[in-house]
């Protein structure tokens, strides 16, 4: 999530400065038993996880944060430094130990990778409630080829763009490879055809539907 994660809007410190928003008596009902949680945003690159996670925190007062912008901090590099010089496997370990050190409860804004192995898919599972943000690859491609970013898997060995042929095939292939880690995620909530702010009601809807039927299990 270099930049804007959509092509559609991230800090080592637990909080993006944003507003916090007051909530009504019935929402604090609700989110109060957030309080001790996390939500993890997880999604292929360009399903809008930097961009609803602003929104979604705000209304939780909670703090945002986008791991991929711990990791530059952290690393003093940026997401492309770090792919040219110590590959997708040395990136893959500072995304791991981001994520087991982020244990402030809050919004997490995640790689689209960052779940793909089993350790940091259980630690997310366990630590919080994790929200799969769902597009089709043909919306996925479409957002990407208007994006800006340049994405290091999404490029060729000479650090070019990936044709909309070739783009469409690298997300079809990394989207299967994924699909089974998305698949256990808490919560699914579709973003085709939807702008930032519905998806982010969205995932706020699902997220007092999950925490409703938490409680009538106890």
């Amino acid at each position: 999530m270099v930049g804007s994660d959509t092509g559609l809007s991230a800090t080592d410190a637990p909080s993006s400065g944003l507003s916090r928003s007051k909530p009504s008596r019935l929402e604090a009902m609700h989110w109060d038993t957030l309080a001790d949680y996390s939500i993890y945003l997880t999604g292929f690159m360009a399903s809008g996880k930097s961009s609803v996670g602003p929104i979604v925190a705000t209304k939780l007062r909670l703090p945002f944060v986008d791991l991929d912008i711990v990791i530059e901090r952290r690393a003093d590099r940026s997401i492309q430094e770090i792919f040219d010089t110590e590959g997708e496997a040395g990136f893959r370990e500072l995304e791991s130990a981001a994520l087991e050190s982020a244990k402030v409860p809050g919004v997490y804004a995640l790689g689209g990778g960052a779940l793909i192995g089993a350790d940091n898919l259980a630690l997310a599972l366990r630590r919080g409630i994790v929200v799969y943000l769902e597009a089709s690859p043909e919306e996925l491609v479409r957002r990407l080829l208007d994006s800006e970013t340049v994405r290091p898997l999404l490029v060729d060995k000479t650090g070019q763009r990936l044709s909309a042929a070739q783009l469409t095939m690298r997300v079809s292939s990394l989207l299967a490879a994924r699909q089974a880690q998305y698949q256990r995620a808490h919560l699914s909530v579709r973003t085709d055809g939807r702008s930032v702010t519905e998806t982010a009601e969205n995932v706020l809807s699902a997220l007092r539907r999950h925490l409703a039927s938490r409680n009538e299990r106890r």
